[in-house]
């Protein structure tokens, strides 16, 4: 069988080296991985991913260009996960150098751009793989493995990218190989161990120079094949003289003069009665036995995805008083917990309660006044009133008295007329001072008019706003906590002199946690509003709620944002700032079979084939029927834990051989077996 296998694999153009499903585990070999990212953030998402990884270790991060070319001589990197966009010296310059001055280190860019012309570069210098940022965990931690191994990596979707600029060699595709840890996921490229491997920057001059070399364009998880180098005269020379044999061996079987001549051949008559003989005579050895599962055709299949955020308090707040002041006293300080309502800090209020006493005895006169106006005048004030009127017309009297007799003088001659003018002055006096003092007696006979009241009452109430603007100023005065939370910073001390709006504290809600994750679009719109959904932080598990989906795409991940509301239990335990990570099973319709990973034999070209029970033949082994090894091609589209996905040239209810393939060849005789103790959950 091995021999087969090999002869086969010399026969084609082009070959994918898989890891073998040897059910053997070696000791893990521990991957140090090097981060080149110059956004912190990107830094610790992407060590949120590998830290898990038993075999994966992060032996250091860099923020630049020339910074990772100095740490890969110190430390030595297996794989450096690389940037594009730096400062100072940007990635590709840098893998450039990195692959021109060291052998070992194996490049993989993760860039936020998915241009041709940027994956064309990054493969001609040198790079072993290219994804984006958005890609899931579980795909970075698997091409990062393989990379090490020898293996080119592309990321999902990148092939329909470099469709448009290099021509596809036919070949078949397949998503994935069938097992999480043996078999890598979107493996492309020969194995390091071929003699015959063209390395990414030999392939990529040479296809950019010819035009006919090229990777096949596949779809997104699919496998893509290098060729072989051959030299093309050679094949040409090898292939001549079969063809010439072949054409004579016809002649000889298809004319009537030809087939007689074989006919009466010694070496065909003897090998005749041989194959006679054996198919009188067979024995047990030659009929193997075989454990089966019948395969169903399924219509859709579950991936689990993980995706990764932080946990954020649902209100962070930084505290301040609504006006300047001078600081008098802090009631609370860092880490303390606070109710809502709770006074947590003093403004001096001196000045404050100086106007407020001058604004309350302002308004105790003007009040005393209205209630005056309110009442009208009193009965002894009317009384002199009245009086000063009687007075004055006694007077006036008196007066008309002694200018009739002056009249009388001057009409005579005895007085001068000046005299007689004196008499009628005082006459017309005295009654303007009757008709004032009148009116006075009239006034304060009918009372205070109402808008003289109501002017008064206007004073008043002018004073009474000045008192609340005062009273409102004087609570502003004592800042108090908004909600229930927990003081996280003190940013200043009694006695400073604080402006409005300035921050004195920052005050985290408590027992109020969310959770916010980036997730695809394409996922994040199968997610319902109001689901429960489980979220992993640290070794433990939690429930959460979805509360809604941010409408504005991440421009780093290209991600959108879901918030989910933690349990209140979870506060106990979970800190602002851990790592979330929230697992969502992706429903994809696609028809196909279950198989456990024990059935799959490598095939070309980058398959993977079963064998499967044919025709029955016209014999019995004891009382068994005998069945004739088929074989089917499959490509694999999933794997999970010890069983595979696949699609390809199976039928429905097929009898799937499910272990003991390395023994088997197609058109073999086999029987099958007991298999009560055999799943067929697959």
């Amino acid at each position: 069988m091995n021999d087969l296998s090999t002869q086969n694999h010399k026969n084609t153009k082009s070959e994918v080296v898989f890891p073998t499903l040897s059910s053997t585990k070696k000791p893990q070999k521990m991957i140090r991985v090097l981060i080149v990212e110059d956004q912190y953030t990107c830094q610790q998402i992407w060590q949120s991913y590998l830290e898990p990884e038993p075999d994966l270790e992060i032996i250091g991060t860099a923020s630049d260009g020339q910074a990772a070319i100095e740490l890969v001589e110190k430390l030595k990197p297996d794989v450096v996960l690389m940037d594009i966009n730096m400062p100072r010296m940007d990635g590709l310059t840098a893998t450039e150098i990195i692959t021109n001055r060291y052998v070992d280190p194996k490049i993989l860019i993760l860039s936020i751009s998915d241009q041709v012309q940027d994956i064309q570069k990054s493969l001609q210098i040198g790079a072993k793989g290219y994804f984006l940022k958005n890609t899931p965990p579980q795909e970075l931690v698997t091409a990062i493995r393989n990379i090490d191994r020898g293996y080119c990596q592309l990321g999902q979707g990148l092939m329909e990218k470099l469709d448009s600029e290099i021509a596809p060699v036919p070949h078949q595709q397949f998503d994935q190989a069938p097992s999480g840890q043996e078999l890598g996921a979107r493996v492309w490229g020969v194995g390091k161990n071929d003699p015959e491997k063209m390395d990414t920057r030999e392939f990529v001059n040479q296809s950019e120079k010819t035009n006919k070399v090229k990777p096949a364009a596949t779809s997104s998880n699919s496998v893509v094949v290098w060729p072989q180098r051959k030299s093309k005269r050679l094949v040409k020379l090898n292939l001549r003289f079969p063809l010439l044999l072949l054409s004579g061996l016809l002649v000889v079987l298809f004319t009537p003069p030809g087939r007689k001549l074989v006919t009466k051949l010694p070496i065909l008559s003897t090998f005749q009665a041989n194959q006679a003989a054996t198919a009188q005579d067979f024995s047990s050895t030659t009929i193997l036995p075989v454990e089966t599962t019948k395969v169903n055709l399924v219509n859709s299949y579950q991936v689990d995805r993980i995706y990764t955020g932080t946990i954020v308090s649902r209100r962070t707040s930084s505290l301040g008083f609504e006006r300047a002041g001078k600081l008098l006293s802090l009631i609370v300080d860092r880490g303390e917990r606070v109710q809502a309502g709770t006074p947590i800090a003093l403004l001096d209020t001196k000045n404050l309660q100086a106007q407020q006493q001058e604004l309350l005895a302002e308004r105790k006169q003007v009040n005393a006044l209205l209630k005056e106006l309110q009442a009208g005048s009193r009965s002894e004030t009317i009384a002199a009133a009245q009086s000063t009127v009687d007075s004055l017309h006694s007077q006036l009297k008196l007066a008309r008295s002694k200018s009739e007799r002056r009249q009388e003088l001057f009409n005579s001659g005895a007085i001068s007329l000046e005299q007689l003018d004196e008499a009628t002055t005082e006459v017309n006096t005295l009654n303007a001072q009757i008709n004032e003092a009148q009116s006075q007696l009239d006034e304060l006979l009918t009372g205070t008019r109402p808008e003289k009241i109501e002017a008064q009452q206007a004073v008043l109430q002018q004073l009474d706003a000045k008192l609340a603007t005062l009273e409102l100023e004087l609570e502003k005065s004592t800042l108090k906590a908004p909600f229930a939370g927990t003081i996280a910073h003190r940013l200043a001390d009694e006695g400073t002199v604080v402006s409005a709006g300035e921050s004195i504290f920052t005050l985290v809600e408590a027992n109020a946690l969310e959770a916010h994750v980036g997730i695809p679009v394409n996922a994040a719109s199968q997610i319902p509003l109001g689901s429960n959904q489980q979220l992993q932080i640290g070794a433990k598990t939690y429930q959460a709620q979805v509360l809604s989906t941010l409408p504005q795409l991440d421009s780093a991940t290209r991600t959108l944002t879901v918030v989910l509301r933690m349990e209140q239990s979870a506060a106990r335990e979970v800190r602002a700032g851990q790592v979330a990570r929230l697992k969502l099973s992706e429903n994809i319709v696609d028809s196909g079979y279950w198989l456990p990973t024990t059935a799959l034999v490598r095939g070309v070209k980058g398959l993977w084939s079963c064998y499967v029970l044919g025709e029955s033949e016209n014999m019995a082994h004891d009382s068994q029927t005998v069945f004739r090894v088929e074989q089917r091609e499959v490509e694999v589209l999933q794997t999970e834990n010890e069983r595979v996905f696949v699609r390809g040239t199976l039928q429905n209810t097929d009898q799937v051989i499910v272990n003991g393939n390395h023994r088997l060849v197609t058109g073999q005789l086999v029987r099958p077996v007991d298999n009560s103790k055999i799943s067929t959950s697959y």
